[in-house]
């Protein structure tokens, strides 16, 4: 398994802390021991800056039997010189490698000097449980980044959630957790984009509740007036009957489509189990189509060479197709025709329809927008139909793993494609 960038923060993270506790640790002990004298040299320099002390505070007279201490025969080359270089104590050196300058009481200039290469004495060694302390602060720091670096976005994801199961569906979190390109920072993609999805899911669930009372309420308005009329005539009015049998006729189709599109949406999978020649129901499709179109001296034409044999939802098919044709037949312009065709790519297996209508066409904004529940042009108000039917066939396509979308036909109308892979036989 490939190592997740986390895993890299995690190993990097604990690497650098350790190390870091180590370096510093080792850092102090060098920094401390370097140039430190060897004990004899630093008793050697305690006693030269306990005398430098006395001369500067009392004198010569008061610091000379110090002094002959320090600048003893056997004690190293030492000597204390005045300012014309008189010997006061000890021999003196043939080179000068120290130098130590001296001022009396009373403004008088000595220096001690030395042929050994005498050196201050450093901070003392530090204690053995230092580099333990060190480590358990750096630990201490470390944890406490990792602590906040891991706990804040899970926090602010756990907010999130909390907001999103309150109501809030328009909470997102992604911004809030930086430029994170981890784990933590896809889980705040896919946080968002389940958020945007339930706010899609659920305006369109309120706006399809609001569409179905306005549908529902139209027909039955006007059989309840039709119902009236008819209670209080006392002659027979068979217009009137008849207006009532096609009010229900249209609330029950309008049901029937709501049923249709409810159970596609659903998510239900509909069994793929009937082999279908797509090209030959496209044909049958076609004839009805064209019958119909002649009522307004239009006509439907079809060019499909070939066949098309995939394991289908015949039903479903049939309706996606027959809704998108139907609906091509509708708006297109009294006295033309309505083109299908159809191509097949033997390389991607794929069947690609296209069906080209002279309507009115659609606005470039509002392509996606057909295959919304109820959706309709503002110019096709007077038009019959409730807007379920590119709806359903957008689903029923989408059930057989296909796409259909939507594009303006070159000199006007709507030009809908659709494209549909093949299934082949499972062998069972």
């Amino acid at each position: 398994m490939k190592p997740s960038p986390l895993f890299w923060k995690f190993f990097i993270a604990f690497w650098l802390a350790i190390t870091l506790s180590f370096f510093v640790g080792a850092a102090l002990f060098r920094f401390t021991d370097h140039n430190r004298p060897d004990p004899k040299t630093a008793e050697r320099m305690m006693s030269i800056d306990h005398s430098r002390r006395v001369i500067e505070r009392d004198g010569i007279e008061v610091a000379r039997p110090l002094l002959d201490w320090v600048t003893r025969p056997g004690g190293g080359s030492l000597a204390l010189l005045d300012s014309n270089d008189k010997v006061i104590a000890g021999q003196r050196p043939d080179q000068f490698a120290t130098v130590i300058p001296v001022t009396g009481p009373e403004g008088q200039r000595f220096r001690f000097v030395s042929a050994d290469r005498l050196q201050h004495l450093g901070p003392p060694r530090p204690n053995d449980l230092v580099p333990v302390a060190i480590g358990a602060v750096v630990s201490v720091l470390f944890s406490l980044f990792l602590a906040w670096y891991l706990a804040r976005p899970l926090i602010l994801i756990r907010d999130g959630l909390r907001s999103i199961g309150g109501g809030q569906l328009s909470t997102r979190v992604r911004h809030l957790l930086g430029r994170r390109k981890d784990e933590i920072g896809e889980l705040g993609d896919d946080f968002d984009r389940m958020a945007s999805h339930l706010q899609k899911l659920i305006e369109e669930k309120r706006r399809l509740l609001h569409d179905i009372s306005h549908e529902l309420r139209s027909p039955l308005a006007r059989l309840r007036v039709a119902t009236g009329l008819l209670t209080q005539s006392r002659d027979p009015q068979p217009g009137m009957l008849e207006r009532i049998e096609r009010e229900a006729e249209r609330l029950e189709g309008l049901i029937e489509e709501i049923l249709t599109l409810s159970y596609l949406e659903s998510g239900s999978d509909k069994p793929l189990t009937e082999r279908v020649d797509v090209i030959e129901l496209l044909n049958v499709i076609a004839d009805d189509a064209d019958f119909e179109a002649s009522s307004k001296r239009c006509a439907v034409t079809l060019e499909a060479p070939g066949q098309f044999v995939t394991r289908v939802s015949g039903e479903l098919l049939y309706r996606a197709f027959e809704n998108v044709i139907r609906n091509a037949v509708k708006y297109t312009t009294e006295g033309t025709t309505v083109r299908i065709s159809v191509a097949v790519d033997t390389g991607s297996e794929q069947l690609a329809v296209d069906i080209i209508d002279q309507g009115p066409g659609v606005p470039e904004s509002m392509l996606d927008d057909i295959f919304l529940p109820f959706k309709r042009l503002d110019s096709q108000q007077t038009t019959e139909g409730v807007g379920l039917g590119l709806a359903i066939a957008q689903r029923a396509i989408a059930v057989h793993n296909g796409h259909i979308s939507a594009s303006q036909a070159t000199g006007g109308g709507l030009h809908v494609t659709i494209r549909l892979p093949r299934w082949e036989d499972s062998g069972d």
